[in-house]
């Protein structure tokens, strides 16, 4: 399957290119072209399913069914959803799913665990450095997801004395090349000659 721009002024991409890119050269983010319908097989197991370790692996399999093995996706979901991610009733008929039970109490631990992790999945072992900038509040759960993952370093990026030390702490434990400063023109700068372009 290829993935394509939310702005549509970019070739479609293998999931691999999309996925070290972050951006399209146009500046939108990727997603994928088509969402095939889910097998029968596949819904009967989702009635089942007990947990979201189970859940996003029988999806992300079907998703990512020509880039990676079922095995090796659950075992990353496992690794990356290692807390709760409870469905919670609210009334008779709506119900939610709560995003902030992770390591940062932030909803990104969810997606930036899972981001880490199909990164290094795919890495020839070759180190990467991820660039964060931030302002402090969900920004922890971008570092943190990245620390301790092999072959990830991660420089992050914060404005100088607008973030409150509360906030600060956090990140300056598990982040050592943290820089305070007017961060996104560096960071823009630093990622305009990889795809051509500025996020907008």
């Amino acid at each position: 399957m290829k993935w394509i721009s939310t702005r549509g002024a970019s070739p479609p991409v293998s999931f691999v290119d999309a996925l070290f890119a972050g951006t399209a050269p146009d500046g939108g983010l990727y997603m994928p072209e088509r969402f095939d319908p889910l097998p029968p097989a596949t819904l009967d197991a989702l009635r089942h399913a007990t947990d979201i370790v189970e859940i996003g692996s029988l999806v992300g399999a079907h998703i990512f069914r020509d880039e990676m093995s079922a095995s090796d996706l659950a075992a990353l979901v496992r690794d990356a959803l290692d807390f709760p991610v409870p469905l919670v009733p609210v009334s008779d008929r709506v119900w939610a799913l709560e995003l902030f039970h992770g390591p940062t109490l932030a909803f990104k631990d969810v997606g930036a665990r899972v981001q880490a992790r199909l990164l290094h999945h795919f890495t020839d072992g070759t180190p990467l450095t991820i660039l964060v900038a931030t302002s402090g509040d969900t920004g922890i759960a971008v570092p943190h997801a990245f620390h301790r993952v092999p072959q990830m370093n991660v420089d992050c990026f914060s404005p100088e004395r607008m973030v409150c030390v509360v906030l600060a702490a956090p990140i300056a434990s598990i982040c050592p090349n943290i820089t305070l400063c007017n961060f996104s023109w560096i960071v823009h700068y630093w990622l305009t000659p990889l795809n051509g372009s500025l996020y907008h």
